[in-house]
């Protein structure tokens, strides 16, 4: 098994003697070992392979897709979620967490708006990711596509979209 699993069950298993101490169901804690995170599996673009990926042809719907994506660095859920209610198009911010959704610890903040995403947002009613008027619940397949079209491998997923974005963002302060 990978690093990460091992790690997420030891997680689990960790709660779960936690909770029985805490409960009075043991009569002193049980040490755990630290386990090393391992290595990243997300792959990072290169501004140039990025290009490359917008550079193919897709249908509309995935190309707003992307374009989310790289306008917004959400987490592909989010992006596929997102309605035109959450965005503000005269104060330029994007609320990435619906009305109705709980907050949790992944955050889904308020964002600015990137200029250039402002005529897309502002098109779309409703869903900003929509096929024939219906929102998109999954893109996983399209994504496929477009990811072979451009000559990538299993590894180039929606979510290294995020990560290319973030990094690219650090490095440019």
């Amino acid at each position: 098994y990978s690093a990460g699993t091992i790690k997420r069950a030891f997680g689990a298993a960790k709660a779960a003697v936690n909770w029985a101490w805490n409960n009075g169901e043991l009569e002193r804690p049980v040490p755990f070992l630290r386990l090393s995170e391992g290595a990243g599996r997300e792959r990072i673009l290169s501004v140039a392979e990025l290009a490359r990926l917008w550079s193919q042809d897709m249908p509309d719907h995935v190309r707003v897709f992307l374009a989310l994506l790289i306008g917004t660095a959400a987490r592909p859920e989010a992006a596929l979620q997102l309605t035109r209610f959450q965005c503000d198009i005269e104060r330029g911010t994007i609320n990435l967490n619906q009305r109705d959704r709980v907050q949790t610890k992944k955050r889904r903040p308020v964002i600015p708006m990137a200029e250039w995403l402002r005529p897309w947002i502002a098109a779309a009613d409703g869903h900003l990711v929509a096929y024939r008027g219906r929102p998109v619940k999954k893109i996983a397949g399209a994504f496929q596509t477009l990811r072979d079209a451009a000559g990538f491998g299993p590894d180039v997923t929606a979510y290294v979209i995020r990560h290319t974005v973030a990094t690219e963002l650090m490095h440019r302060g």
